[in-house]
C-alpha cells in the first residue's frame, strides 16, 4: 500500500470465487502470481492487461477506482469514510484520527456486496 498501512478488505462472495478457482488452478503463495518471478502480479499488470486486451478503449486502473467511488457516493447509503476506507484512504488530519478508531468494516462489507450486484447485473 502506498501510506504503508495494512489494508483489510471485506470480500464479496465473487471475490471469494475468482480466489478458490484460481487456488484450485495452482498451488502458488500468491492468488496472481508473475510465474516468470515466483512472486505477486505487479502494480501494472492490471494496466498492461487492460491495454493489450482492451487496445480501442481509454481504460486505465484509476478510471476503475473513479466508478466505484461515483457509484457508491451515489447511492445516497454509504457513510462518507466507509466508502473512503474501501479504497484504503485515510482520514484527512490528527483530530479525525483520534476520534474515528473503526475502519468501518461491517460498512465497507455491505458496500461491496452491492457493488457486486451492480457490476453483474
Amino acid at each position: 500500500m502506498k501510506a504503508r498501512k495494512e489494508h483489510t478488505v471485506p470480500l464479496s462472495n465473487e471475490a471469494l470465487s475468482i480466489i478458490t478457482l484460481m487456488r484450485q488452478k495452482h498451488n502458488h503463495e500468491f492468488v496472481f502470481t508473475n510465474l516468470g518471478t515466483g512472486r505477486h502480479i505487479s502494480n501494472g499488470a492490471m494496466l498492461v492487461f487492460i491495454k493489450k486486451r482492451f487496445p480501442h478503449f481509454k481504460i486505465t486502473n484509476h478510471g476503475f477506482r473513479s466508478t466505484f467511488r461515483t457509484w457508491a457516493e451515489e447511492q445516497g447509503k454509504y457513510q462518507h469514510y466507509a466508502i473512503k476506507f474501501s479504497q484504503a484512504q485515510q482520514l484527512p488530519d490528527k483530530v479525525e484520527k483520534a476520534y474515528m478508531r473503526s475502519n468501518l468494516t461491517e460498512q465497507r462489507k455491505t458496500i461491496m456486496d452491492d457493488w457486486e450486484q451492480y457490476i453483474l447485473s
